[in-house]
């Protein structure tokens, strides 16, 4: 390619020393519009790949940005239908059991007749929110682990993208593990990230203040859990408990 203006010169300083009317001025300057076109073409595809690879990272950037935002509007459309409680929505396209909650303390008890399609780590929900996470099974008894205890673990954001982890210490519901910058403001609501057998979009809470210090890089904030209402329910009504078996 280096060679290309040194030829074109050589070319423009034989045709400047000849006639126009010459045959072989119109010769010369006829090649050179011919050997000048493709390179031009050639230069012009060239421009036009350097500009389609210079935009590959941000391509890959406003696909991040997309994936977020569609992440989020399904988040937001789980928290209307919490919020209002309406049943009539479309629901998520998860795959659940119903059971019958026979008791609810520190553990909670559960039966069905499809005990035998249930494993641990599944969730069980209460339409939208998150109640607890199957412990074990033994016949036809489930075994629950609700999220007031010290052993429940998952991925969690709020709807303002903040990012940590749900745990229960210290007699408290927290979301933590969260960068300082993103600290999640009174009221954020608090949903579960995809894992293996948690759904993205559970409700787990509410945010009620922070607990640790400003100036920490990784803040704590106390969680608000849902009050749910285990109610005994007569054999011909659907029940309102769930186990989530894929996501």
């Amino acid at each position: 390619m280096q060679l290309t203006p040194l030829l074109i010169s050589i070319l423009l300083l034989v045709s400047s020393k000849l006639k126009p009317l010459e045959p072989t001025y119109q010769n010369i300057t006829g090649s050179l519009v011919t050997f000048h076109q493709p390179i031009a073409n050639l230069k012009g595809s060239l421009d036009q790949q350097k500009l389609l690879v210079s935009s590959f990272p941000n391509l890959q950037y406003n696909n991040l940005e997309l994936k977020a935002e569609n992440s989020q509007l399904k988040t937001q459309n789980l928290l209307l239908k919490n919020q209002l409680n309406l049943e009539d929505l479309e629901s998520p396209d998860w795959d659940t059991i119903s059971i019958r909650i026979i008791k609810a303390n520190q553990t909670i008890t559960a039966t069905s007749n499809q005990t035998d399609q249930i494993k641990p780590g599944m969730p069980l929900v209460q339409s939208t929110n998150l109640i607890g996470l199957v412990q074990k099974i033994e016949s036809s008894i489930i075994y629950i682990t609700p999220l007031s205890n010290s052993s429940v673990f998952f991925p969690v954001q709020t709807n303002q993208n903040a990012q940590g982890d749900y745990v229960f210490q210290s007699n408290l519901s927290q979301m933590i593990n969260i960068p300082n910058q993103n600290t999640p403001g009174q009221n954020n609501t608090v949903f579960t990230l995809p894992t293996d057998q948690i759904p993205e979009g559970l409700i787990v809470g509410q945010v009620a203040q922070t607990i640790t210090k400003p100036s920490d890089p990784m803040q704590k904030v106390e969680i608000t859990l849902p009050q749910v209402l285990y109610t005994q329910q007569n054999q011909n009504q659907p029940s309102q408990f769930q186990i989530i078996t894929k996501p």
